[in-house]
């Protein structure tokens, strides 16, 4: 895990141990917390670029803005931000916005291949766009259906089978990608036909 992941983490868990204390901030600090911090995820999006600053540095607005509007929202959820954040189309991204995340990245980085090494803010935009439908389906068809499954739900042992099937999967396919390339490598493939060769 990167440094960069470590300290995203640690402001999550900072306001998770805290939530007491941020819910008994001042009303008008909190709507004033969460406005500012929806400000500078909006901001993040559209400056930011390749050449923005090492986290946690500037690089860390997004963050901290999600922070903002977390702690924000605090007690507040009718108020404020919240209130926009609780509009029914907002509720339905934030619903399958893990799956989101998931999807946009390889289409990402399959589009950028595929126009030159270069992706514009257009075709960045229709991308993701692209990936709100594969996000919806596996979050429908893999997702719900996985957190409601009952046979896992039952108990606390079997929840913790399924979890380490899913690790042991996970460490095997990671293991795999790391070997893969390295073993389909021209060079070592070039260097098992010289050795046939020479014998």
């Amino acid at each position: 895990m990167t440094t960069t992941r470590l300290w995203e983490l640690a402001i999550g868990a900072a306001l998770a141990v805290f939530a007491h204390f941020v819910e008994r901030i001042p009303d008008w600090f909190g709507r004033l917390l969460g406005w500012a911090g929806l400000a500078g995820i909006v901001a993040a999006s559209l400056w930011y670029d390749s050449t923005a600053p090492a986290f946690p540095g500037a690089a860390a607005l997004p963050t901290l803005s999600t922070a903002a509007v977390i702690a924000g929202m605090g007690g507040r959820a009718g108020r404020g931000v919240g209130r926009l954040l609780s509009l029914g189309p907002m509720r339905w991204i934030g619903d399958i916005s893990y799956s989101l995340y998931l999807w946009h990245w390889p289409l990402v980085v399959f589009g950028t291949y595929l126009l030159g090494g270069e992706l514009r803010a257009r075709w960045g935009l229709a991308i993701v766009l692209l990936s709100v439908l594969p996000a919806w389906l596996s979050y429908r068809y893999i997702e719900i259906p996985f957190r409601d499954w009952n046979r896992v739900k039952r108990s606390v042992a079997a929840s913790l089978r399924a979890g380490g099937l899913l690790v042991a999967a996970t460490v095997a396919a990671a293991a795999t990608v790391g070997v893969a390339p390295k073993a389909t490598a021209p060079s070592s493939s070039w260097g098992i036909v010289s050795s046939v060769r020479r014998r």
